[in-house]
């Protein structure tokens, strides 16, 4: 089974510059990739893997954990606006039990 998902503005609502160059805005407005690849999926998703381009920031955890997935695969990255969200995240899948699994990208291209 495969679902994809993008982070994008809801349906119906308006994909605007203004919008997305402000960064408040945007925030809370963007539906991320992880609630967007769950919401198209067509079967449960329970026991799956996401591979996401990005590590989930704590309000996608919390779907990916609802959702019954159990492991995430994504590149390492340090982004230190972040860093609190991205901490929440790995606690909360360590004591949900899903496994998180972070590539370490410059070493996989030089690979």
């Amino acid at each position: 089974m495969s679902t994809t998902g993008f982070n994008s503005f809801p349906r119906g609502t308006a994909d605007t510059r203004d919008r997305l160059e402000d960064r408040e805005t945007k925030y809370a407005q963007v539906a991320h990739a992880e609630l967007n690849a769950i919401l198209t999926a067509r079967e449960p998703l329970h026991g799956y893997t996401i591979y996401t381009t990005l590590f989930s920031c704590s309000n996608c955890a919390k779907l990916v954990i609802q959702a019954g997935l159990k492991r995430i695969v994504s590149p390492t990255y340090d982004i230190e606006r972040w860093a609190a969200s991205l901490k929440l995240s790995q606690e909360m899948y360590d004591e949900a039990g899903v496994a998180w699994d972070l590539i370490d990208m410059e070493k996989s291209v030089a690979a």
